[in-house]
């Protein structure tokens, strides 16, 4: 009987702590690719942000790449978890990149449809306020170091009326 194709083994929601020393090493591995394909893919995160036009005439908003990508775990996984997945595709190692998710066609639809989000999402969060300043989901932002420093939005100076179903939203006169 044939044995099951195995792909390559990943921690994808570590149970314990990863050792200090084997999480630096596994930073000083990724770091150089991600700087790599950060520049090569450069237009899904432009430097300055930009407004670009979406799918049937939606506009939305192109955040650069986080500064503090390396402190989200998330990301941290899903750049490592492409980088092996590249170097399957480069390397021609076919089982390795069927386990992963496929070849190139497959490969270059997951960085701009997944990771590229990704990276859009963290950045959204992390650019709040117009600085580049890492921030937590997991805690409340005026629980964070270096909160106060942050140009955050403005309440509205007139309260907010409840939507009404005949004129949206709209402000108390």
């Amino acid at each position: 009987m044939p044995s099951a194709k195995k792909g390559p083994r990943l921690s994808l929601v570590p149970m314990t702590p990863v050792p200090e020393r084997i999480a630096a090493a596994r930073m000083a591995e990724l770091t150089p690719w991600v700087e790599v394909f950060r520049e090569q893919y450069s237009s899904l995160w432009p430097v300055h942000g930009t407004g670009v036009q979406g799918p049937a005439g939606s506009a939305r908003r192109r955040y650069p790449w986080p500064g503090c990508w390396a402190l989200h775990a998330s990301l941290v996984t899903e750049l490592r978890c492409l980088k092996r997945w590249t170097e399957a595709v480069e390397e021609g190692d076919l089982e390795t990149a069927e386990a992963m998710g496929g070849g190139f066609n497959e490969w270059i639809h997951h960085v701009r449809e997944v990771a590229g989000e990704m990276v859009q999402e963290i950045a959204q969060i992390c650019m709040a306020g117009g600085v580049n300043f890492h921030r937590s989901t997991a805690v409340p932002l005026r629980e964070q170091p270096g909160w106060e420093s942050l140009r955050l939005p403005s309440p509205p100076s007139q309260p907010l009326r409840r939507p009404s179903p005949r004129r949206g939203l709209h402000r108390e006169r």
